[in-house]
This record gives C-alpha cells, sequence and structure tokens, in this order.
C-alpha cells in the first residue's frame, strides 16, 4: 500500500513544472494527432447522418472493421516504438535508426497483406452488416475502397511514432491537420457531389478518407527525411530493414500488441454484429457513439503515448526507480484527464447531438442516455489506456495485455451483451453499458498487473 506521505510527495512531483512541462511535450502534441485523426470519422458520420440512419448504420460498421485492421498495423508500429524509446534512452542513435527502418517496412507490407485479404472478406463481410440489401450494397461499397487507407495510414504513423519516441512528437502535428482539413474537404465535395464532382454518399467518404491519409503520408515522410538524421529511410537500411537483430525485439513485443488488438478489435466486431440484430436504428446509434468515444479515446492515446515515451526512456537508462515513480505520477494526470473528458461527454448531449439532423427524436433520446453511461464507465477506459498501452507496454509486458484482453471481452462483456440482446433485449443503452463491463473488468486485472512491478525491465541491453 502507498502511503499517505508517498502520495502528497508524489501529487508535488506530479504537478511540478519539470513533470508537467514533460508531459505536455509527448502527451500534448500525441493528443492533438490523436484528436485529429478521429475527427475524421467525426466528419463521416455528421456528415452520412444527414443522408440517414442507412447511411451512418453501413458507414459505422464498415469503419468497425477498418478499425481492426488499423489496429493490426498499431501493434508491430507501436512495438517499435517501445524498441526506438528504450534505445533513444540509451543514447545508441545507430540502433534507433535500425529499429524506425524496421518499422516502417514491416507496417508497409503487413498493410499490404490485410488489405487484398479485406477485398476477398468484403462480400461476406456485408452480408452480415444487415438484411436489408441497400445497407448492405454501401458496406461493400465502403470496405473495397476505404480499407486501401491502411496502407498511406501505415507510413504516415510509422513516422509520427518514430519522432515521438525520440521526444519530437509535436514536430508531425501540423501534418496531421492537412490530413484533417482535406479530409473535411473532400467528404465535402465527394459525399454531396460539390462543385461538378457525383454524390458518391458512403463511397466518397471512402474515397475521401484515401486521398487524405495519402496526402498525410507523403507530407509527413517528406518532412521526416529532410529533417531528422535519425528517423530517416535510406534505401541501404529498407534492404536490410526485415534482416538486422532490431527485428527480432521488434516482432517480440510489437506481435504480441498485434495479436492483443486484433483480437480485442474483433470483439468490436462481434459487438457490432450483435448489436445490428436489434435493428438499423441501435447500429445506426451506436455508430454515432462511436465517434464521440474515439475522440475521448484519442485524448487517453496522448497521456499513454506520453507514459510509453518518458517511462520507456528510463527503462532504457536503467532508471528504474525513476521509471516506477514517473509511472504514478502518469496515473495521476490520467484520474484529472478521465474527469475532463467524462465533462465533454455530459456537454455532447446538448451541443454534438442536436447535429444529427438525419435522425428521429426517439433515435436522439436513446443517443443521449447512452452518452450519459459513457461518461461513467470512461474513468475505468482512462486507467486501461495509460497502464497497459502506456506503462506496462513500455517495459515489454505485452503477452499478459492478451489475457486481459481475452477474458475481460470475450469471456465476461460478449456472453454479457449476447444475454442483454437475445434473452433480456434491452435497449441500446444498457446494452452499451454490458459491453462496457470489459473495462470495469479489465482495469482490476491491469490494476494488479501494474502493482506487480513486473513490467519495470530494460529490453535493449544497452
Amino acid at each position: 500500500m502507498i502511503s499517505s506521505s508517498t502520495i502528497k510527495e508524489d501529487l508535488q512531483n506530479a504537478f511540478s513544472n519539470k513533470f508537467i512541462s514533460l508531459l505536455a511535450l509527448t502527451a500534448i502534441p500525441t493528443a492533438l494527432q490523436s484528436l485529429m485523426a478521429s475527427s475524421r470519422t467525426v466528419t463521416d458520420v455528421l456528415m452520412t447522418s444527414q443522408l440517414g440512419e442507412a447511411e451512418v448504420a453501413a458507414i459505422g460498421y464498415s469503419s468497425r472493421f477498418v478499425f481492426i485492421l488499423i489496429l493490426a498495423i498499431l501493434g508491430i508500429v507501436n512495438g517499435g516504438g517501445v524498441i526506438i524509446a528504450q534505445y533513444w534512452g540509451a543514447n545508441s542513435k545507430a540502433k534507433t535508426t535500425s529499429a524506425y527502418s524496421s518499422t516502417l517496412v514491416m507496417a508497409f507490407l503487413i498493410s499490404l497483406s490485410v488489405y487484398f485479404i479485406t477485398l476477398g472478406l468484403a462480400p461476406l463481410l456485408s452480408s452480415m452488416a444487415s438484411d436489408q440489401p441497400q445497407v448492405q450494397a454501401m458496406v461493400r461499397g465502403y470496405l473495397v475502397i476505404g480499407s486501401a487507407m491502411i496502407i498511406p495510414f501505415s507510413l504516415a504513423f510509422s513516422a509520427a511514432v518514430g519522432m515521438r519516441s525520440v521526444g519530437k512528437a509535436s514536430a508531425v502535428t501540423f501534418f496531421t491537420l492537412i490530413g484533417l482539413i482535406s479530409n473535411i474537404v473532400l467528404n465535402y465535395i465527394l459525399i454531396f457531389g460539390k462543385f461538378g464532382a457525383p454524390a458518391m454518399g458512403v463511397v466518397g467518404a471512402a474515397w475521401a478518407s484515401v486521398i487524405s491519409y495519402s496526402f498525410e503520408a507523403i507530407a509527413i515522410l517528406l518532412y521526416v527525411h529532410k529533417k531528422s538524421s535519425v528517423i530517416r529511410l535510406s534505401i541501404q537500411n529498407a534492404i536490410h530493414a526485415l534482416f538486422n537483430e532490431e527485428i527480432r525485439l521488434i516482432l517480440k513485443v510489437g506481435l504480441s500488441i498485434s495479436i492483443s488488438s486484433v483480437i480485442w478489435a474483433m470483439g468490436l466486431f462481434v459487438f457490432n454484429i450483435l448489436v445490428a440484430q436489434m435493428g438499423t436504428q441501435s447500429l445506426a446509434i451506436f455508430a454515432l457513439v462511436t465517434p464521440i468515444e474515439s475522440i475521448v479515446i484519442a485524448i487517453y492515446i496522448g497521456m499513454s503515448s506520453a507514459s510509453n515515451v518518458i517511462v520507456g526512456h528510463k527503462l532504457g537508462a536503467n532508471e528504474l526507480v525513476e521509471a516506477k515513480n514517473y509511472s504514478r505520477y502518469l496515473l495521476y494526470w490520467t484520474v484529472l484527464v478521465a474527469l475532463a473528458t467524462s465533462f465533454i461527454i455530459l456537454l455532447c448531449t446538448l451541443v454534438v447531438t442536436p447535429w444529427f439532423t438525419g435522425l428521429s427524436s426517439e433515435s436522439l433520446v436513446v443517443l443521449n442516455n447512452a452518452l450519459y453511461i459513457l461518461s461513467v464507465v470512461v474513468f475505468a477506459r482512462a486507467f486501461n489506456v495509460t497502464a497497459i498501452v502506456g506503462i506496462l507496454r513500455s517495459g515489454g509486458d505485452t503477452n499478459y495485455a492478451i489475457v486481459m484482453d481475452v477474458i475481460s471481452q470475450w469471456v465476461v462483456a460478449i456472453p454479457l451483451t449476447w444475454l442483454f440482446v437475445n434473452y433480456f433485449q434491452f435497449g441500446f443503452p444498457l446494452v452499451l453499458l454490458a459491453i462496457n463491463t470489459e473495462e470495469i473488468f479489465k482495469s482490476i486485472l491491469a490494476a494488479r498487473r501494474y502493482m506487480s512491478g513486473v513490467w519495470c525491465r530494460n529490453l535493449v541491453g544497452v
């Protein structure tokens, strides 16, 4: 147990100018990048909501599957980020460059592979979305085109994580803004058929995502290659990227993260299928809750990224006691962030939901009730993102994350959600609560793992 005097000292250190500056250097730029990336989904949903509930349901369902693909990429890239951060903390620039090269090349090859797999699965996935041919056609159209966004995403995110891992997270924030603005403009043109373009609806949103991510990837890669002598990819590094010794460390951490992320994302897709059984209205509301939740999670990602870098640097430098101390400071900040995001969600019921003009008044009431529940369960989500993604993974403690995901989601939340949908036939707000029992149960497991201290270790041995 932590004594009251220790808590008092921790709070003083956590809110000292030194730690706030260190936290802000990584957390704020990364949170902004994540917010802008999440805003793409928000604009997609906001714009398509003006077309009707069927369009919102289709884009929400499709986006969930694309999210699975993105998480597969995120796993490898974040695994690479752990190794890059520890090498940088150990002051090994050559190894840092090598680890970045391996991360970028692997992410690109994986993105190509999963895109072609998605093309083959598109007919099956669309048939599972709804019994309405109209919704199925829109889902199929979005997946065939929109899933290609993961290819430029893999390049842009690899470069961004590389810069973040060496303490330069703010350097690429501007280019994420370019991607967001281009996505909004292209959405407006392609969804509604402006400036002479055909009105493409859901398919227009898919094209907008692919093109805007491509703009962002090209801009980030050119900037990083020109400005950084460490985070850059040469032809020679690209050739040796899959055969150097860093690849083993990245795969050791990254594959576990990818497996954990994909298992978790597949569970999200199962939730989507269960909600789809409740009808188009519930699926549309779920699609509207998702981007609001994504914005909140984006803020948590800022905290987890800061945790990963700050703690990772300390672990790489073998300053294990400092790593544990800093991890506690980060958890105190997580509580404050959770309070702020809970307030943001409640504010959405007053400010954001009136924008969804294509929905009935009954659907808006259900949506608001769902947001009230979400405003409570975000506290467990905030802790999990910082503790698991930020702190535990900084020390390579990734295998236990798979255990936590499988038990919390597949043993607890999915069966409970199935009962709420098919046996008790509850409304969507209570079904959303059942879905989030995953986060509540996982927070208990994550707290026990964090307190054990087994995550506190140097991976690179430099």
